[in-house]
């Protein structure tokens, strides 16, 4: 039955701009896939990675169990630092067009995703979590950050390629 889904969601148009997210489908059954993540509205069912249009309508989506050590891009081989979150990533756009933007928040985002979507010619926007920066990434501190409002810091990688904005 998920296959027959999946094939209905590949059929739909591919729109330039993408978001990906996760998603709880409610489900207390026993099943080896079943998770629980606490703070979500919904913290026990299985979990699936969407990728849809800014309206919505799904295009592709996977379902994750563990730690996703299985899931695979059929295009490119999996950086050797890449976690869970971008893992799924890379499988999911897969079925997208060259040229495409992702949006995702912080759970998926990390700088070795966007360098591997930026080989894809795959844009990348998307919160990222303090600990996933490079250590030779250095911002202004929060407290100079907070004397003036509207203030923001960004470095730049040398081959232009990847931006980091702190504000």
């Amino acid at each position: 039955m998920l296959d027959l889904v999946r094939q209905a969601c590949l059929e739909n148009p591919r729109p330039k701009n993408v978001s990906i997210d996760e998603q709880m489908i409610p489900f207390h059954e026993h099943v080896r896939m079943r998770q629980y993540i606490r703070g979500k509205p919904i913290p026990v069912g299985l979990r699936v990675v969407v990728s849809a249009t800014t309206c919505g309508l799904p295009l592709d989506f996977c379902l994750c169990e563990g730690k996703g050590a299985q899931i695979s891009s059929e295009k490119i081989p999996m950086p050797e630092k890449l976690d869970i979150g971008g893992r799924v990533v890379l499988k999911l756009s897969d079925t997208l067009p060259t040229g495409s933007s992702i949006f995702m928040d912080r759970y998926f985002t990390s700088v070795t995703l966007i360098e591997s979507l930026s080989n894809r010619s795959i844009l990348a926007c998307g919160t990222i979590m303090s600990s996933r920066l490079p250590k030779s990434v250095k911002f202004m501190k929060d407290s100079e950050m907070k004397k003036q409002r509207g203030t923001f810091d960004q470095v730049v990688r040398n081959d232009e390629k990847v931006t980091i904005v702190k504000c």
